[in-house]
């Protein structure tokens, strides 16, 4: 499957509020959305930009800004989005403290997990985001995305292979995480494929397929 081409289109107007609040953003968005007013965005625009081309540099808030307008071409969900602009330096900092880092482990992930909950807003659909955006891995399986329609998928019982996460949901899906990096990496040796490749099939056809 074609995963770094899979794209969103945003319309600039669905962000077009925040724009007044951070003149950043405005500044960010008069580039990235002119002359259109909208922008097609796929995996490998982020996956390519220079953070990932050179593990050396650093993350900044319009890379995040860029992952959340590809993950929520719509918007997010209520006021999620507008708690989280005030934190965005914070996240980056946090970020990009991981991706220097190496051998990350269990502990690691459940520490971050536990940050993660000083930030209202900040659930694991987005933060598994971030962190699949931001090459970062624990116990050195890369981490992939998890979000509502792949929870989904797990608790309608589609697959028999995922047996073991039907009783995920949102509010526990921390728990899985882990558990689910592992096995999306064993099920990537066994198809001799990458795991976002797991993750995105889930993704599109987990609702389809019986």
């Amino acid at each position: 499957m074609p995963v770094g081409r899979q794209k969103f289109t945003i319309n600039r107007k669905t962000f077009k509020k925040y724009e007044e609040l951070y003149p950043w953003i405005r500044e960010h968005n008069h580039v990235l959305f002119e002359p259109e007013g909208f922008v097609d965005i796929c995996r490998n625009d982020i996956l390519q930009t220079n953070y990932n081309i050179n593990p050396q540099s650093s993350i900044n808030p319009r890379d995040i800004l860029e992952i959340i307008y590809w993950g929520y071409p719509r918007g997010m969900r209520g006021t999620n989005l507008e708690k989280l602009l005030p934190q965005i330096d914070t996240i980056t900092k946090k970020l990009n403290e991981l991706r220097r880092q190496t051998n990350l482990s269990d502990k690691d992930y459940i520490e971050f997990h536990k940050w993660t909950k000083t930030i209202s807003g900040f659930g694991i659909s987005t933060y598994s985001k971030f962190l699949y955006f931001s090459n970062i891995r624990f116990n050195g399986i890369q981490s992939v995305i998890l979000d509502q329609t792949i929870i989904d998928t797990f608790r309608n019982y589609s697959f028999k292979g995922f047996s073991s996460f039907k009783k995920i949901r949102y509010d526990n899906a921390h728990k899985y995480y882990l558990a689910y990096l592992n096995k999306l990496n064993s099920i990537s040796k066994e198809l001799n494929t990458n795991e976002e490749n797991i993750e995105q099939f889930l993704f599109i056809f987990g609702k389809n397929l019986k």
